[in-house]
């Protein structure tokens, strides 16, 4: 059951999806929140054979381009042949509706994080690796740019970048109580390579986010956290995403190989101890949340201890040894 203060949410962003629905003049047989939505800030519309996405681009991110970024990025992908939902419209916010918002079509299959682990099979592995050179292939300018309500905040470097968000994290999880050890010391210390050039990143490539139809990948959604960087970050939080759901560790092999061969600088353990630590700090819809976060933070001490990433590293029903405290 939700809770009281997110059930009353639920119920005003639903009102506000009907309003736009009307708005538009757009018929619909159902409409409810997504599942694909961890903040009700999306909702599935049935209209008789059709299928679409209503994207409210939420407080958090409230700002006057707030989702302009995402439906620019949709418009890039697309050009490079990178299946991605179609724009039906985009609206801005007003007296009416607080957030910008965009109805998206659905896009066939499910989530790479809904089908049976068995089924990841090395058409899907060729077909997302494909897609992740193609993010290679987009350079863009130094400069990193990172949402706050209400401003766009650019980071000179992106070592800052990268610091200040895994912070955050880090931050949150002391703020609950967990022991981290040397972990934020480390991360004080880290200076990250500054991509030359910075590539194009999702940021936020995990498992939820990649849609397979008929055994091969469909497409790519959620493109709020799409700016330059570096081109680890996407297969490593897709390893760790697909690793955390029960993944078979060898069927993840081929993208752990396609992050070694990327990894110019001896960095992927630092961005594998990173995408633990952010598992870790966003676990809180975990019903097993305790161990969970220890699990997290056992594999992040072991990646940094040993300074090395392998299938071991990564297997999630078989935390690794508990390294000596960092």
């Amino acid at each position: 059951m939700l809770p009281q203060r997110r059930k009353t949410k639920t119920v005003v962003k639903l009102q506000q999806a009907e309003f736009v629905l009307r708005k538009h003049n757009i018929a619909y047989d159902s409409i409810r929140p997504s599942n694909i939505s961890y903040t009700n800030k999306a909702f599935q519309i049935k209209s008789g054979n059709h299928t679409y996405y209503l994207k409210f681009f939420t407080d958090q991110w409230d700002n006057p381009s707030s989702g302009i970024q995402e439906i620019k990025a949709m418009a890039l992908l697309k050009s490079l042949q990178i299946p991605a939902p179609n724009l039906k419209f985009f609206g801005l916010s007003d007296k009416d509706i607080p957030q910008n918002y965009a109805l998206l079509d659905a896009l066939p299959g499910k989530a790479i994080i809904d089908i049976p682990p068995t089924s990841l099979d090395a058409i899907i592995l060729s077909d997302i690796t494909s897609c992740l050179r193609t993010f290679t292939s987009i350079t863009g300018p130094q400069g990193f740019l990172l949402h706050e309500p209400a401003i766009h905040r650019t980071y000179p470097t992106y070592s800052e970048f990268i610091n200040d968000i895994t912070h955050y994290a880090i931050q949150k999880l002391a703020d609950i109580g967990f022991q981290l050890g040397n972990i934020p010391q480390i991360y004080q210390n880290w200076t990250a390579r500054e991509p030359t050039p910075a590539i194009y990143c999702h940021h936020d490539f995990s498992g939820k986010h990649i849609f397979i139809h008929q055994g091969m990948l469909s497409g790519v959604i959620d493109f709020e956290w799409a700016i330059y960087g570096s081109p680890l970050i996407d297969p490593v939080q897709l390893i760790v995403s697909l690793a955390e759901r029960g993944f078979p560790p060898r069927s993840l092999i081929p993208l752990l190989e396609y992050a070694h061969a990327i990894d110019y600088s001896g960095e992927l353990p630092f961005y594998f101890a990173r995408a633990y630590i952010h598992a870790a700090a966003w676990s809180h819809k975990h019903v097993d949340h305790h161990p969970y976060v220890q699990n997290c933070l056992s594999k992040c001490r072991a990646v940094l201890s040993d300074r090395q990433v392998t299938i071991e590293h990564v297997q999630w029903d078989k935390p690794p040894v508990e390294a000596e405290p960092l």
